[in-house]
C-alpha cells in the first residue's frame, strides 16, 4: 500500500492559537482514486518565526522547508494556496534513515536533528528533550530490539587502544519510521509552544 504525505502551512492567524505561522505534516489516504487527509496525528508540527500577522509567506515557506528538512522530510511539490495557507507534499528524505545519540550518564549530549526538532517544537531543554526520545526509544526497542540498525561508536578511535571498553558515547541509526513513531509519542505528551 503506498504512502502519502502533505505538509500544511497555516498563514490564517484566525486558525492559530500563537503569532507565528505553523507547519505540520499529516498523512493521507486514498479515497476514491484522490488523496485526502487522513487527520491526526501529526507527525511534524512546529511554529514558525514568521508572523501569521502581515508576515511574508515565501519567507515562512522558506522557514517550513528548512525545518522539514531537519526533521527528515522533502518538499516534491510547489506550494497550492488552500483557505488555511499552503499545502506541498513532502516525501521522507533519500536517506531513510535518523541517528539518535547515545550517551553515558552525566556527559554532554552530542546534538541530533531529532532533538533539536523536539526543543523547538515543544520548548523543551536539551537534557529533557534527549532523555524523552531515550526512553521512547527504549520502550519501542524493548518490544523490537532489531529497531536499531545500527550502533556506531561516536568516537570509534577510542576503541582501538581499548577494544573491551563499555564507556563509549553512539550514535544509534533507526528508520524514519521509528523516529515518526517517536514523534507521536512526543506529541502524545508535551504541548507543542505557542
Amino acid at each position: 500500500m503506498s504512502t502519502h504525505f502533505t505538509a500544511w502551512l497555516t498563514t490564517d492567524p484566525n486558525l492559530l492559537d500563537q503569532d507565528g505561522m505553523h507547519i505540520a505534516v499529516l498523512e493521507d489516504e486514498e479515497r476514491a482514486g484522490l488523496w485526502g487527509c487522513k487527520g491526526d496525528p501529526e507527525i511534524v508540527s512546529a511554529v514558525l518565526s514568521v508572523p501569521a500577522e502581515d508576515g511574508d509567506h515565501g519567507e515562512a515557506q522558506g522557514e517550513a522547508i528548512d525545518l522539514l528538512a531537519a526533521a527528515g522530510w522533502a518538499t516534491v511539490s510547489d506550494w497550492d494556496a488552500v483557505e488555511s495557507g499552503y499545502a506541498a507534499t513532502v516525501e521522507r528524505d533519500g536517506s531513510g534513515t535518523t541517528q539518535i545519540f547515545e550517551g553515558m550518564t552525566g556527559r554532554n549530549i552530542s546534538t541530533y536533528d531529532l532533538l533539536d526538532e523536539t526543543m523547538t517544537t515543544y520548548g523543551l531543554d536539551k537534557e529533557t528533550a534527549h532523555e524523552a526520545i531515550a526512553a521512547f526509544l527504549a520502550s519501542l526497542v524493548d518490544d523490537d530490539p532489531a529497531l536499531i540498525l545500527e550502533r556506531t561508536p561516536v568516537r570509534p578511535e577510542l576503541l582501538e587502544a581499548n577494544p573491551t571498553s563499555v564507556d563509549i558515547d553512539h550514535w544509534l541509526t533507526v528508520s524514519n519510521e521509528t523516529a515518526d513513531h517517536i514523534r507521536e509519542a512526543l506529541a502524545a505528551v508535551f504541548e507543542p509552544v505557542a
